[in-house]
């Protein structure tokens, strides 16, 4: 799946929850009155969806074991002018990581499956070339946890626009050529190809096609009867049409329909569900495994133990944790109470999927066009807010006033100093200058912008005040930190007024080692790269490039934006933080290069 696809979010606070997942007294059979809450979504989805050019929105709203709200709104199909209604399919892209991990834990209930058996037990294929010293045993728990340190997007045939059923043996293929992008057990790197072997896993022990298992054992108890993970048996006509925005030079905006795309990765994520039956699914989840019509999906145990942080690693820095097939936590929205979340995202779809044990209350909302808006997530936290303020009376807190700026000595701010590898951003410069530090992203990643300068807070933060600044780099706040022995930079949401109502602390970026060098055979390799060995009907986009840069800027070498370390001839890996693209490998062979699975073969004369 696309590097888009998906949030991906780390550490918050432990979350012991055993008694929050089972339904206890009277609210277990009542519902508070949410027409207000109905009411005031009604009104304000519509004016969103226009901000926004969405064509189509789907949500429901769970308290406990009742329905509160299912509805759509706007088209599933505009050129049709088909409406989207409570039963419209969409997909729910990543979502569904949270069905396959039910999948899977079934199956450790009942003793078919060791958590912390390797993953070669159960997908026998499962084989990477050797990178790191010491035991590093890829584990179920680690691919469940997102811990494993399998590289994690393998975009080369994942989607699409035709089915394509050989993409898991496809993907055994790649990763037994490939090297592990970090250790097991470094920190949390999402990774959907870990996922899409959790289908492996499945078969593997049940002996049964993964649809057909997860339709019969996960879907059919919980009365999810449409819901499927094999996207090539719904026609067409039954889901909701994608779309995507397009800005134009002009600052116009226009709305266009590609081509339906198909996840060829089931378990990581080609799930398709409505609002209806994503309702069910959150009431069992809210009553503890057990189905609204009495049978159950998984014990209470089981369920609790997925909704427990598996790690507690030095680098694991985000607004969640991770359990076993879930996001615990949410730092930026710890008003609302403990939630578990995942969601989703495909090429033109759009997920938001939380619920809140404590105060049992649960929110679905898919979109079916992708833009520069995070829709889903405005609508879900918005209605998700709004339900938690009528049945608890909670409201979001207003934002802290900031901590006051403070002289700092030379010797704190050179702490700060130097080149950082930002996966998000690419190479960061950090200087002193008269009292406070100045930041310069350099341009390898994201465009070059001018410094901004970060002031030193009473609190070890460092503001960035860049007057008109609306990106995270241009708003946030920083420092350093050493975490287990490594040099990080650490960023944080902040407004100009103090921590934003979803702020979060996350790894921003990794010191670059002084010795830092560019052997004389990548100098050699510079150049530009077309791929040669796409899969059929994959179709382009930012996760799928048909090109590659390798260049040198800044005294640093940089694929396609990202940096890059090497020691000599052969294979370089990728640097920095966030993790997710951080440790990907670079294998060269004569005139080309692989990455991922995708061969670049050297353009003449570039």
């Amino acid at each position: 799946m696309s590097k888009s696809w998906a949030n991906a979010g780390i550490v918050s606070t432990l979350l012991v929850i055993t008694a929050l997942l089972v339904p206890t007294g009277a609210s277990a059979s009542e519902s508070k009155d949410f027409s207000q809450v109905r009411n005031r979504l009604s009104t304000e989805i519509p004016e969103m969806m226009r901000a926004s050019h969405a064509v189509g929105v789907t949500i429901a709203l769970v308290d406990g074991e009742h329905t509160v709200w299912a509805r759509g709104f706007g088209m599933a199909n505009r050129a049709k002018k088909v409406p989207v209604t409570a039963e419209t399919l969409f997909q729910i892209g990543s979502t569904s990581k949270t069905m396959a991990a039910v999948a899977v834990m079934q199956l450790v209930e009942q003793g078919k499956v060791d958590l912390d058996a390797p993953l070669s037990r159960y997908v026998p294929q499962f084989k990477m070339l050797p990178r790191f010293s010491g035991p590093s045993k890829v584990t179920v728990r680690s691919v469940l946890d997102m811990h494993s340190g399998i590289p994690g997007d393998i975009e080369n045939g994942i989607a699409t626009t035709k089915p394509f059923k050989g993409f898991d043996s496809r993907l055994l293929g790649i990763l037994a050529k490939d090297y592990p992008q970090l250790p097991v057990d470094t920190v949390d790197a999402y990774c959907n190809s870990g996922y899409v072997l959790l289908r492996d896993v499945v078969e593997h022990v049940t002996g049964q096609n993964f649809a057909a298992y997860t339709a019969q054992n996960v879907f059919a108890p919980m009365g999810m009867h449409s819901t499927t993970f094999d996207p090539a048996s719904v026609p067409t006509g039954r889901l909701a049409v994608g779309y995507v925005t397009h800005t134009g030079a002009k600052g116009g905006v226009r709305v266009e329909a590609p081509p339906r795309v198909y996840v060829n990765g089931w378990a990581g994520g080609s799930g398709l569900s409505s609002a209806t039956e994503m309702a069910s699914y959150l009431k069992t989840l809210l009553a503890g495994g057990s189905t609204p019509d009495g049978g159950r999906i998984l014990s209470p145990s089981t369920l609790q133990q997925m909704t427990i942080p598996q790690t507690h690693l030095p680098l694991d820095v985000g607004p969640s944790e991770m359990g076993l097939g879930w996001f615990v936590g949410d730092a930026g929205n710890k008003w609302m109470g403990p939630a578990l979340h995942w969601n989703g995202g495909t090429d033109t779809f759009r997920t938001f999927f939380r619920w809140l044990p404590k105060s049992r209350l649960g929110v679905f909302v898919s979109v079916n066009t992708a833009s520069t808006t995070s829709l889903s997530d405005e609508i879900g936290l918005r209605a998700l807010g709004l339900m938690v303020t009528a049945k608890t009376g909670r409201t979001a807190p207003k934002p802290a006033p900031p901590a006051p700026v403070v002289k700092a000595s030379l010797a704190k701010l050179q702490r700060a100093i130097g080149r950082y590898a930002s996966t998000a951003a690419g190479l960061l410069s950090i200087t002193a200058s008269g009292g406070s530090l100045k930041l310069k992203i350099m341009g390898t990643q994201v465009p070059k912008g001018p410094p901004i300068t970060l002031q030193p807070r009473a609190d070890g933060w460092y503001a960035a005040a860049h007057p008109g600044g609306e990106g995270l780099f241009e708003t946030g706040w920083y420092k350093p930190a050493t975490l287990a022995g490594r040099h990080v930079l650490l960023i944080h949401s902040y407004t100009g007024a103090g921590p934003a109502p979803n702020g979060y602390v996350a790894l921003g970026g990794e010191r670059l080692p002084s010795n830092y060098r560019i052997p004389a055979a990548w100098r050699n390799r510079v150049g530009t790269y077309d791929a040669t060995n796409y899969v059929k009907n994959t179709p382009v986009g930012p996760g799928v490039p048909r090109t590659g840069e390798l260049r040198i800027a800044h005294g640093v070498l940089t694929w396609n934006g990202l940096i890059v370390s090497a020691r000599d001839s052969g294979p370089a890996f990728t640097i920095g933080f966030p993790a997710r693209t951080s440790g990907e490998a670079i294998v060269p062979s004569g005139e080309t290069l692989t990455v991922l699975g995708v061969t670049f073969r050297k353009v003449a004369g570039a």
